[in-house]
């Protein structure tokens, strides 16, 4: 059963959340890259040595077979795509749930 919340966050079984934390001292200056995805979150970062770093955190839909879950799926993938076009010469780190086998 999905619930749907007012803020938009999904939550109660097989809908996961996401999250970004960065260590004060290790990036200077930090902000949230706006997706509108709610299976991702990213924050771009400049490191004290002064390299741009993006963090990416991801709960893929799972996979029921459905064609709708395959279109939420590609709908998170083009988001990824949409982060590294908007921060292209950072690095990248995702991680999170990306269920897949």
């Amino acid at each position: 059963m999905e619930l749907k919340l007012s803020s938009g966050f999904r939550c109660g079984r097989p809908f996961g959340g996401t999250a970004v934390l960065i260590r004060k001292s290790f990036a200077f200056d930090w902000y949230r890259i706006i997706i509108n995805n709610s299976s991702l979150c990213a924050v771009c970062c400049t490191t004290r040595n002064g390299q741009i770093l993006v963090f990416g955190s991801v709960y893929m839909p799972y996979d029921d077979g459905s064609r709708e879950r395959a279109i939420e799926y590609e709908a998170v993938i083009g988001s990824m795509q949409g982060v590294l076009d908007r921060c292209l010469g950072s690095k990248f780190v995702f991680g999170g749930d990306f269920n897949v086998t």
